[in-house]
């Protein structure tokens, strides 16, 4: 999502479903706003970031997503998953 405000603050949030009714309230206050499920996403994670300019990264999943080893490993593998 990217919006009005020019203010140089980039988001990236990595969710999952959890997250798609928080992400809107973050327009606001960013100039852009990316959005990851971590369920799906298949790109080069660390790259992404890069080259659109993220200043920020925020992890958003209920609680029992995030004490679960399954997401555990889901949200440490986006460093690998893409890299060529």
């Amino acid at each position: 999502m990217e919006t009005q405000h020019k203010n140089g603050r980039r988001i990236a949030i990595v969710k999952e479903s959890y997250g798609n009714a928080f992400a809107p309230f973050l327009t606001n206050n960013y100039e852009k706003v990316i959005v990851v499920d971590q369920r799906s996403y298949k790109g080069d994670f660390i790259g992404m970031l890069k080259a659109e300019g993220i200043n920020e990264l925020l992890f958003i999943n209920n609680i029992f997503a995030a004490h679960t080893q399954f997401h555990i490993d889901d949200i440490r593998g986006l460093m690998t998953r893409g890299v060529k």
